[in-house]
């Protein structure tokens, strides 16, 4: 009886174990992943600010992609959240032309 409280204790521990790993490789590879899609916005933000011409304050792109990321993540479409971050960035920053 021993023996087997032992294995199975050795059981719970390895599978504990390995659903840590899991974790924290998920955890490892979603910041990967929320980090691209961060890399990606800001190129395309500056892009769309240089192609209308206008110069963005400080932490615009920031926080717009960081609002962009956040909706995305809650499954809006991209479409969508982009509307809805270009509008909150509009009603929190004021461009200069």
């Amino acid at each position: 009886m021993c023996i087997i409280l032992r294995y199975l204790i050795l059981f719970l521990f390895l599978t504990l174990e390995m659903n840590i790993s899991h974790v924290k490789a998920n955890k490892k590879e979603a910041l990967e992943k929320s980090n691209l899609l961060n890399e990606i916005c800001l190129i395309n933000f500056n892009a769309e600010m240089k192609a209308a011409g206008e110069s963005p304050p400080p932490e615009m792109a920031k926080f717009t992609c960081k609002c962009f990321i956040n909706k995305f993540q809650l499954s809006y479409s991209i479409d969508k959240a982009q509307e809805y971050c270009k509008n909150e960035a509009s009603k929190h920053f004021t461009l200069d032309s």
